[in-house]
C-alpha cells in the first residue's frame, strides 16, 4: 500500500531530519538518490516507485527531497 508513496517517505524523513537540524551522511544521501533516480521516467517526472507512471504529486516529493540532500548529484539527479 505504500509501495506507490516512496518518495513521500524519503521527502518526509529528510524534511523531519531537517527540521531536527540533522543531516544524512554521504553513503545514505546517496542511496537515496540513487532510488529517487530509480523512480524517475524517462520523459520526465518522476514515479511513486520504480518503474511506476509518473505523476505531479510525487514528482514534487522526490524533487523535494532531493533539494533538501542539496548536493551536486542531488540536483544533477533531476532532469530537467
Amino acid at each position: 500500500c505504500l509501495d506507490c508513496s516512496r518518495p513521500w517517505l524519503c521527502y518526509w524523513n529528510l524534511h523531519a531530519l531537517q527540521i531536527l537540524g540533522e543531516h544524512l551522511d554521504a553513503d545514505e544521501s546517496e542511496k537515496v538518490i540513487k532510488f529517487l533516480y530509480k523512480c524517475q521516467d524517462p520523459q520526465g517526472g518522476f514515479g511513486g516507485g520504480p518503474g511506476q507512471y509518473p505523476h505531479l504529486a510525487s514528482t514534487y516529493a522526490a524533487i523535494s527531497a532531493l533539494c533538501i540532500i542539496g548536493t551536486t548529484g542531488a540536483y544533477e539527479a533531476i532532469d530537467r
